[in-house]
């Protein structure tokens, strides 16, 4: 599980735990998409090995269409300074459901279902505080359910999923 890492976005926006965008009206949540859609706009390419493409120019020059594959997804929320780590739990709650779909709307996912997204795990890391707040999404190679071993995988900040 998260063994084979295909792709890492760098994007330069907090990750919120309160519960914008989840609100009864439409319109916070559409506010939020369209923050998440221009910070992954002017995002940079952190992974295939320190690839540094801008997102656009990924977008054009090597990644033109959407993931044919179900994929896994680490979201990793980078602290800033006199930031505090959230209680794991909510990791993926306030505006991490904005930052998938923006993902969706910007054609790097087909849809954000089941089927083409399979494991979502949040991550914080509180040592590389002079990038944050920021956000580190990877995509990783889905492993069928069955065949996930029950040895955990080695998850550092110096890996582009770090804790």
């Amino acid at each position: 599980m998260f063994n084979d890492c295909i792709l890492t976005i760098g994007i330069n926006a907090e990750l919120k735990n309160n519960n914008n965008g989840q609100t009864k009206h439409w319109s916070t949540s559409h506010r939020e998409k369209k923050v998440m859609i221009n910070a992954l706009q002017n995002a940079i390419i952190l992974h295939p090995e320190n690839c540094s493409l801008s997102f656009l120019d990924f977008r054009k020059e090597i990644m033109v269409g959407s993931f044919n594959q179900k994929v896994d997804l680490t979201i990793k929320r980078i602290l800033g300074k006199g930031q505090r780590l959230f209680d794991p739990d909510s990791i993926l709650r306030g505006n991490c459901k904005q930052l998938v779909d923006a993902l969706t709307s910007e054609k790097i996912l087909k849809d954000d279902s089941s089927k083409h997204i399979g494991r979502v795990l949040g991550l914080q890391c509180a040592n590389q505080r002079t990038r944050g707040p920021s956000i580190e999404v990877s995509f990783w190679k889905h492993e069928n359910e069955s065949s996930i071993s029950s040895t955990g995988s080695a998850l550092s900040c110096d890996s582009p999923v770090g804790l």
